[in-house]
């Protein structure tokens, strides 16, 4: 799951950062159980 394929299947701005957010979301659960 990569940025360049978020940003592929994301369309307009806020599902871009929507795609964003939920990247930093999913990084952040994985340090925490990691």
């Amino acid at each position: 799951m990569s940025c360049t394929s978020l940003l592929v299947r994301c369309r307009g701005i806020q599902q871009i950062v929507s795609c964003f957010i939920n990247l930093y979301l999913i990084q952040y659960l994985f340090s925490l159980f990691g």
